[in-house]
């Protein structure tokens, strides 16, 4: 009998780090998915400015030489804004991706740690 209780207790042993690995991927996988948020919010935000304002941005009393360089460089720079916003989509889905590794990699360790 004392054999098999010190038996279990070599197998609890087997993955002593578990449950700071557990807390650890899941801080990370809750603080990624912080700063996806705030990252939605800011694309969300930016998008939304550029299509309430980029139309304030244009009068049809200008023309000229003037006028038409300013409506270029504007376009310019509204497809700028629009490219970056793109990009940042991207980004966040990578993010989701790590995220999702995160969660995986608590799962697993969640679950050696019920091994012993």
């Amino acid at each position: 009998m004392f054999e098999l209780d010190s038996d279990k207790e070599i197998e609890k042993k087997k993955y002593p780090e578990a449950p700071f690995k557990i807390m650890q991927y899941e801080v990370l996988a809750s603080s990624l998915e912080a700063i996806k948020t705030t990252i939605l919010d800011k694309i969300s935000e930016a998008g939304t400015y550029l299509d309430n304002n980029v139309s304030e941005l244009e009068s049809s009393n200008l023309a000229g030489d003037y006028y038409n360089t300013y409506v270029s460089k504007k376009n310019d720079w509204v497809v700028q804004c629009r490219d970056m916003i793109s990009k940042f989509d991207l980004f966040v889905v990578d993010l989701q991706k790590c995220i999702n590794e995160a969660n995986r990699l608590k799962q697993m360790w969640t679950q050696r740690n019920s091994e012993c």
